[in-house]
C-alpha cells in the first residue's frame, strides 16, 4: 500500500487490518486474484499477537458480519436521534413528550 489513497499498485493479494483507535478487536480484509475474498474478525491477545475471533475461519467470518451489522444499527440509531421527534413516535422505550 502506498500513500494517502492506499494505492495497491500491482499486488496480486492485499490483506488489510482495520481497527478503531484503542480497540482490541478488528477486521482483516483479504482480496486478490488467486484468493477468495473475505472479512474475518480478529482480536489482539496477550498484548502481542492478533488471533482470529472464533474457532475457525468460518466462525471468524460470522463474527465479522455480526460486528458489521451492529455498527450499521448503531449508526442508524445515531442518525435517527438527530432528527426532530414527531408526536406519538416511540423513542427508546418511551413516547415523544409532545404526545
Amino acid at each position: 500500500m502506498s500513500g494517502t489513497y492506499g494505492l495497491a499498485g500491482a499486488a496480486d493479494t492485499t490483506i488489510v487490518l482495520l481497527r478503531g483507535r484503542n480497540e482490541s478487536g478488528g477486521l482483516i480484509k483479504i482480496t486478490g486474484r488467486d484468493v477468495p475474498e473475505g472479512e474475518y474478525a480478529v482480536k489482539f491477545a496477550n498484548g502481542s499477537t492478533w488471533q482470529f475471533d472464533g474457532y475457525d475461519l468460518d466462525d471468524a467470518a460470522r463474527t465479522a458480519r455480526t460486528r458489521a451489522n451492529a455498527i450499521q444499527i448503531r449508526n442508524r440509531l445515531r442518525v435517527s436521534e438527530l432528527q426532530p421527534m414527531k408526536c406519538g413516535r416511540l423513542t427508546r422505550f418511551r413516547l415523544c413528550p409532545c404526545f
